[in-house]
């Protein structure tokens, strides 16, 4: 199940301090494995509520008043996987091998 993420992110944003940061360490729903558990083809990961894609993870950023945010698309940690990590220059059809997600945002 999905849930509005934002009042959390509000909340998170009101601890922050003048210069602090928030940053989030998450699986990118536009990846080729993510997808294939979207369909059922494979088993979601147990504790992953929701799974999102950088473009909405900056909507909810935004909704919730962080600003400066920035993505940077990480490889996987599994050795085997991480060969797919090299298909994500691909022009079109790159977005589907980033796995990973590291965001950072500021108030």
């Amino acid at each position: 199940p999905d849930f509005d993420l934002v009042p959390m992110l509000k909340a998170i944003r009101r601890l922050l301090k003048q210069d602090g940061y928030l940053v989030l360490h998450t699986p990118n729903s536009e990846y080729v494995l993510e997808k294939l558990k979207s369909f059922k083809i494979f088993p979601q990961t147990a504790g992953h509520i929701a799974v999102r894609n950088s473009r909405e993870y900056m909507l909810l950023l935004k909704k919730a008043g962080l600003n400066n945010i920035g993505v940077i698309r990480q490889n996987h940690y599994n050795k085997v996987l991480s060969r797919l990590f090299l298909l994500s220059k691909l022009p079109l059809i790159g977005h589907f091998f980033v796995p990973r997600l590291l965001i950072k945002a500021s108030i």
